[in-house]
């Protein structure tokens, strides 16, 4: 399950926040609602947190996979299961099942996530990914396609140009810690590496 910013509960970060890496969460208050394990919580940005143990109601502290960026004091996270919906972007929402398969497809492709499949807990890790990527080509408004024009020539041969290869920071960093995939063209930092 994978929830965005909804009116519910509020998952607000406490001093001193979480470094890259962590595996835990202060909360500024308790939580009110419980949240399941598995539930990845959307901060903004490139910050989110997968719960890797359910958080029960009064909670004070999340136990997380490692995160991927910091989370500082003041971040805001909202949970609400009644309420969540995908983080993917409102022009994602009723289209055709062809255009989301297109840019599902196109996030494998610039991912990298051809093969293997994966199962588990990286497969929950890299399906963030995905969404991840996906909100981004989405909001640069790609058509979900690698080819971006291609023209006859004087020769009757035909040019094609490919787009540019433009990777969701977040996303990069999942792969790399998932599958240890460094992706093309893409340099990605990780505490310890």
């Amino acid at each position: 399950m994978i929830y965005s910013l909804t009116p519910a509960d509020d998952v607000e970060v406490d001093a001193p926040g979480a470094d890259a890496g962590d595996e835990s969460i202060p909360l500024a208050d308790a939580l009110t609602i419980a949240i399941p394990a598995g539930v990845i919580l959307d901060y903004g940005g490139t910050k989110f947190a997968r719960l890797a143990e359910a958080a029960e109601v009064g909670a004070l502290e999340l136990v997380t996979d490692p995160l991927p960026t910091a989370l500082v004091a003041g971040d805001v996270a909202t949970f609400g299961p009644e309420v969540g919906h995908a983080l993917l972007p409102e022009e994602w929402i009723g289209k055709p099942a062809a255009f989301q398969n297109a840019h599902h497809e196109l996030a494998e492709y610039y991912l990298e996530l051809t093969s293997p499949a994966y199962t588990g807990r990286t497969a929950d890790a890299l399906t963030m990914a995905i969404v991840l990527q996906i909100s981004l080509q989405i909001a640069q408004g790609m058509p979900p396609q690698i080819v971006k024009s291609s023209t006859d020539n004087e020769h009757g041969n035909f040019s094609t140009a490919f787009r540019d290869r433009v990777i969701h920071p977040g996303a990069a960093l999942i792969v790399f810690r998932e599958t240890g995939k460094r992706l093309a063209g893409f340099t990605v930092t990780a505490p310890g590496v």
